[in-house]
This record gives structure tokens, sequence and C-alpha cells, in this order.
């Protein structure tokens, strides 16, 4: 939310400029507060209509006015560009994911490499698994009842997100006969402690959530398993399980919790031939199902918000179908078709 400043402050701010000739610095010192303070009671001086009450006795004056619009306009211009920056690279990311899925060369379980499904299956069914945040908590009081959170919630969403899967899928299709299910592990599995008031209110360490979350993991693979007969567990990691709080890209899997609990998994069903896993080092990994390319990466390297999904299709223009529902962005890139949901939507072929 927006601060709100007493009106006499800003106009004490405004005078205390023209007082020292538009020096901000030496007018900041003289009101005793930081520069930055400053220049923000300016602008919010400019963004309310607030004039100056000292009138200055020459043109000296009118300097100084179209040096406070000057200093705004200056302001607002850079927050634009930074926005539209971060854009063209969320765009660019995206593009450069997509052509990467195009190219890559993928090896997936030998169950999903058919063309087209059995006569009469219903295909591969996926679940999405991703953001779990385990760990984190959420006190009700402080969010006025709106919400709560803590590991025995997140325990109770897992478990019922594993047996609705199988519900769904075995008694209420017709013919639920499959070769198996893809379960993709999207990232941020664990809450992480990136910023302060998360490493001062999460149940416990990065590591007792991870061997934790292991645990639970464990028991949902293996249910799949006895379900679905096989299972692909694609995978990446996310930004808020990094070990690090500042951003990078050097050894960002080999740093991440994400990727260490991916690993471990592998490792406890090593053995298992019915489940396998694809773990990259990089950022995103791709797949294939039934010949249909696949590409996963976390929400943060497209740009998106916390709490956001995001599903992109990319296909030739000449086989679009134009059959969409939920609104998604369609554009057109080259001799493709980009088709970008952000919410609730289908294509149809």
């Amino acid at each position: 939310m927006a601060k709100t400043t007493n009106k006499n402050i800003l106009i004490d701010t405004l005078n205390a400029v023209i007082k020292n000739k538009g020096n901000k610095a030496a007018a900041s010192r003289s009101l005793g507060i930081p520069r930055t303070t400053l220049l923000e009671r300016v602008e919010a001086a400019k963004l309310q209509g607030i004039k100056p009450t000292i009138v200055p006795p020459d043109a000296e004056a009118a300097l100084i006015e179209k040096d406070f619009e000057h200093d705004a306009e200056v302001r607002d211009l850079k927050k634009k560009i930074e926005a539209l920056a971060k854009e063209n690279i969320s765009h660019q990311r995206l593009k450069d994911s997509l052509i990467k899925a195009e190219k890559h060369v993928v090896k997936p379980p030998k169950w999903l490499t058919k063309s087209t499904p059995a006569k009469g299956a219903p295909g591969v069914p996926t679940i999405f698994l991703s953001d779990f945040h385990w760990g984190e908590v959420v006190d009700e009081q402080a969010v006025n009842g709106i919400n709560k959170y803590d590991r025995n919630i997140a325990l109770k969403r897992f478990k019922n997100v594993i047996e609705t899967t199988i519900d769904l899928c075995t008694n209420h299709m017709v013919n639920p006969k499959y070769p198996g299910i893809v379960v993709p592990l999207g990232g941020d599995m664990i809450s992480g402690d990136i910023h302060d008031e998360l490493a001062e209110n999460n149940d416990g360490t990065n590591i007792e959530h991870v061997l934790d979350l292991l645990d639970h993991l464990t028991w949902g693979l293996e249910k799949f398993a006895d379900v679905f007969g096989n299972v692909f567990v694609p995978c990446t990691f996310g930004n808020h399980s990094r070990t690090y709080k500042q951003y990078r890209h050097k050894q960002a899997a080999k740093t991440n919790y994400d990727w260490m609990l991916y690993n471990l998994l592998a490792r406890h069903f090593k053995n298992d031939k019915r489940i396998q896993f694809q773990i990259p080092t990089g950022f995103d990994t791709v797949y294939k199902i039934y010949g249909v390319s696949y590409l996963l990466t976390h929400g943060d390297r497209l740009g998106v918000a916390g709490g956001s999904g995001i599903v992109i299709l990319r296909m030739l223009s000449s086989n679009y179908s134009g059959t969409t529902t939920g609104s998604p962005t369609v554009s057109t890139d080259g001799s493709y078709k980009v088709v970008k949901f952000t919410s609730s939507g289908t294509y149809t072929t």
C-alpha cells in the first residue's frame, strides 16, 4: 500500500528545495532526511498538486519548478523502461525455451514413445505437482482468518491430490487402461529461506523439509506405480528452494534444494524399473508424450508472478485449429502459432 505523507510535510520539503536553490542534497540535509526521502516527497507533492508557499524573488524559481517536473518525468520514464526491459527479457526467454523444446532430443520411457495411444485407450494422464512450499507457515490471525497453512495442511492436500488422481483415472473414465502416468515436479517444493520472513517463520529448516517431503513423495510415487504400472517424473527446480539469496545462473541446479530432493528420490527408486526420472542441471526439462513435445520450466524464468501458472503450446500455423476456450493469447512467430494460457482453458486439434 502506498505511503501517505502529511500535506504540511510536503510543503516544507518543497520550500526547503527552493531555499537551497534547487540543491536537493543540501535541502535533504537541512531537513535531516535522506535524499531519497526528499525525492519521494517532491514526487508525492507533484502528484497531489501541492505547491510551495515560498515565492522565489527571481526567475530562478521557474527553473527550480521546472527541475521538479523534470526529475519526476525522468523517474517515471525509468520505471517504464525497466518494466519494458523485463517484459522483453521474459518474451525472449519464452521464445528461446520454445525453440529449445523443438530442437531438443529427448529420451522418454519407451511406453511414451508411441505416436498415438492404443485404440480405445484414454491416453496418458498427467498430474502436475509444484509449489508445495513445504514448511511455510501462514498464521490465520495475521491475515484476518482468510488463509492458513502449515505442514499438516500441506500433507492433507498432498494426500488428497494423490488419492483423487487415482480415483478420477480409475473410477470415472471409460476403459481406464493406461500405459503409465506422467508426474512433472515443477519446483518450489519447499518454502526455502530466500526472504527473511520465511527464515523467521518456517516450521523447521530446509533440510528437515526436504527429508520430510522425501518420505511423502516416495509414498505418492509408489502408489502411482502400483496403480498405473509406470511413472515418468520430469523435474525442474524453482527459485524459493535455492540455497542462496541472490539469483544466479552458474551452478543453479546443484545449489538448489529441489534438485537435491529429486536426486534423493531417484536414488531411492533406482532399482524400481517402473519409475523413471528426468532431472536436468539446466533450468528447463523437455519431454515427449506420443510425439508431442513439452517444456517444463518454473514460472520465475518467464517473469510470472507468484501464484500464477502458464501453459504454452507452439505448433506450425498450418496445423493450428483455432479451437480454444479460456481466452488464451495467440501470437505468430514465423511459421508457427504460439498459444499461451495463463488461466483455465483448452485447445482442440
